[in-house]
């Protein structure tokens, strides 16, 4: 209003790492997918708008604004029900596939064993992964499009790193010193490797 930013206070408490049992449940997951959902449907017109200024391109086919970054860290909970989302940095015009792609590497958590931030064996993980989905209410190749992005989403995210690194940017940098990079280049092997196991759990009926 008036060209001022207008904040509001979400009640809650933020899924940061290392997550707590209550973010880590199926019930927080299944809210999450269900949230995710909610927020994507309510940007359908403002998609359809084709308005300027976003911070990234608009990425083919557009169907809603996606999130970005959608994550636990970005989400507000009570108690185990995901209530809120935050951090719109990165919002763009896109496809639904790239939201849940990323919804899933973090909540399913499509993650290599040895990743921290990661829980349970692939076959858990494909089951949540399954759960997320439902969830949101996506068809059988809305889920196909989503787990076919992931490592996508992924590798365009070590690029972005990458590029923000060579252009001076130290916190990215920074990030690629700690062996951030190498850490999502793992998961991409992970989620490569057990692709029989995502569709075992994800393109079946």
């Amino acid at each position: 209003m008036r060209g001022r930013e207008t904040l509001d206070h979400l009640d809650g408490h933020v899924g940061n790492y290392p997550l707590s049992d209550e973010v880590r449940s199926e019930h927080a997951l299944s809210s999450a997918g269900r949230l995710l959902r909610a927020y994507h449907d309510a940007t359908t017109e403002l998609a359809a708008a084709d308005l300027p200024g976003w911070q990234f391109a608009a990425l083919d086919p557009v169907e809603v604004i996606c999130h970005g970054d959608f994550a636990p860290y970005n989400c507000v909970f009570t108690g185990e029900t995901a209530t809120g989302i935050i951090d719109f940095d990165g919002a763009r015009p896109g496809p639904r596939a790239w939201d849940l792609a990323y919804a899933l590497y973090r909540f399913a958590p499509l993650t290599h064993p040895a990743n921290t931030d990661g829980f349970g064996k692939a076959e858990e993980q494909a089951r949540r992964a399954r759960l997320f989905l439902y969830a949101y209410g996506c068809t059988r190749s809305q889920r196909i499009a989503a787990m076919d992005t992931v490592a996508v989403r992924l590798q365009s995210l070590v690029a972005f790193m990458r590029r923000s690194a060579a252009d001076g940017d130290e916190n990215f940098a920074r990030h690629l010193a700690d062996g951030h990079a190498g850490l999502y280049l793992r998961d991409i092997d992970h989620i490569k490797t057990h692709t029989a196991t995502w569709q075992r759990y994800i393109a079946d009926p």
